[in-house]
């Protein structure tokens, strides 16, 4: 697939999405998906219309709980089954494609663009996913790519992204946080 909104519409007419609307970001979203999530093969959960938040400022969830939608994900047939997806994996394991950056003057990478006063992260529906979460996060089991400014060193890690407020967040990890 081409990118997630791709995925979406093949999701969608593959009876793989379900689209829930007018939920709270403050723990009721959170909830939902933790309720959900608990059975494996239902369909994705897409949230619009979350309350305080503009229509299409949308939070997708519970992607890859399913065997269907990870063998679609994957480019396999939907009846792939658990073992055809290891199989799948196991093979791509062997030799990662390595991809190198593609410099863009414009596409979907470039339409919603925020700088200087204008950045805003409270414009986006970031749930409070726990209720003894202390902070809202826009990224959950998201993978960050760091750089070092002053070498090579790569970091690739999954982390949780909090919101603090309209102009600043923090990567958190087990080990500890790291101002971004």
């Amino acid at each position: 697939m081409g990118d997630l909104r791709e995925w979406i519409e093949t999701m969608d007419t593959q009876g793989e999405l379900r689209t829930v609307r007018g939920v709270d970001w403050d723990v009721e979203l959170g909830v939902i998906v933790d309720q959900y999530q608990r059975r494996m093969n239902l369909p994705a959960l897409l949230f619009d219309e979350i309350k305080g938040h503009q229509k299409g400022f949308r939070v997708l969830a519970n992607t890859l709980t399913s065997t269907k939608r990870i063998a679609l994900t994957l480019g396999l047939p939907p009846e792939a089954s658990q073992m055809d997806l290891v199989h799948a994996w196991r093979q791509y394991a062997k030799g990662y494609p390595t991809l190198p950056p593609r410099i863009v003057q414009d596409g979907p990478v470039n339409e919603n663009i925020q700088t200087g006063d204008d950045v805003d992260l409270l414009a986006f529906p970031a749930p409070k996913w726990h209720k003894h979460d202390g902070n809202r996060y826009i990224g959950t089991g998201c993978l960050v790519i760091q750089k070092d400014p002053d070498n090579d060193w790569v970091n690739v890690g999954v982390y949780r992204v909090a919101v603090h407020d309209r102009k600043r967040q923090a990567c958190i990890s087990l080990q500890g946080n790291m101002a971004v």
